[in-house]
Parts: C-alpha cells; structure tokens; sequence
C-alpha cells in the first residue's frame, strides 16, 4: 500500500450493482493516468449471504480507453466471508508498459448464487506541479 498524497482524484469504475452478480465478470470504466503516478481501485463487498464466493480482482492497461490488453498487471482475490470487505489494489506508474496510458479494474465472482461488490478508480501523486 502507497501512501496517498497530492492530488486525489477518484472516479466511478464498478459501481454497486443494484441486482446479484453470480458467476460473471463486471468491467469498470478507464482511467488515463497520463497525468498521475499511482492508482488504486479500492473494492468494496458486501458480507453475509451477498458475498458466497471467491472475488478476484484484476487490473489491465490500454493504449486507449476502449482496448486493453488480456494480461492483468495486479491481481487479488478475496475470499467469502461474512462481514463487509473494504480492499485495495494499486499499481505505480513503473510497473506500467511504456505506451500504455489507460487502466481499468474488472471484478470476477467465482460463484455463488449471489455476490455485491463494487470498486472506485483513484488516481494520486500528479506528475506535474500546479501551475503559476
């Protein structure tokens, strides 16, 4: 985990789905970090009957907000449980490939008849100073 400094910019990237999720895989929107060192999308699930399996979450990189490459760059999984669950996956501008610009976070449920999870996009520590 990073510490969080300068400017913090977050943006919705998987919002809580108003409806179960069972087996599937949710995608969140692009963020262009091309003005930012660090990002985390942190994950957000809802215990008890609303989260019965595993959730894993990956983050890809894109050259533009549309294409992304198929391998994650950072991976987690968080096991079932029955108390909610707050998480973070981040990534640092160095682990990016060079000409990719773009990240978004895709949340996948293992199972279950029913999963509540959502994620936000956060960006931080800006690569140029404010202007004069």
């Amino acid at each position: 985990m990073h510490k969080k400094t300068g400017n913090f910019v977050t943006t919705e990237g998987i919002p809580m789905p108003v409806t179960y999720y069972t087996a599937a895989t949710v995608t969140g929107s692009a963020v262009d970090m091309a003005k930012y060192h660090n990002y985390a999308a942190i994950v957000h699930i809802r215990g008890a009957t609303q989260w019965q399996d595993a959730i894993t979450a990956h983050v890809y990189e894109g050259t533009n907000s549309t294409q992304f490459s198929t391998v994650a760059i950072a991976t987690a999984t968080y096991a079932s449980a029955t108390t909610h669950s707050v998480n973070e996956i981040d990534v640092r501008d160095e682990e990016m490939t060079p000409g990719y610009r773009y990240l978004r976070t895709t949340l996948t449920m293992a199972g279950g008849t029913g999963n509540m999870a959502g994620a936000i996009n956060c960006r931080f520590n800006p690569r140029y100073g404010p202007g004069s």
